[in-house]
């Protein structure tokens, strides 16, 4: 078992980062995966940044609710989950479905 297995990051989309934008979120994306089990995107940017980067078995979302509502179906068992996102994202909304 390696330090980051049954690691849960829940990332959304970073807001206000401008033109740097979708190089900013390829680069996010590209630590979590190297430190993840299991990733959850949520928003436009990341979803760009994992179709770029050919990302399989990552779980994608438009929107905060469509995560709340994987999760409440797919429960995380014996985990351990770091949620991060611009306020603007919502992402404390999955805390309860958790």
């Amino acid at each position: 078992m390696t330090a980051f297995e049954n690691k849960v990051l829940m990332l959304g989309d970073m807001l206000e980062l401008g033109e740097d934008s979708l190089k900013e979120h390829q680069d996010i994306l590209r630590r979590a995966l190297e430190i993840s089990g299991e990733l959850y995107l949520v928003g436009d940017e990341f979803r760009k940044a994992a179709e770029s980067a050919g990302c399989a078995g990552v779980h994608t979302f438009d929107n905060i609710g469509e995560l709340k509502a994987f999760v409440a179906e797919n429960p995380l068992e014996n985990a351990t989950i770091l949620i991060k996102g611009s306020n603007g994202k919502h992402m404390q909304e999955v805390v309860p479905e958790l």
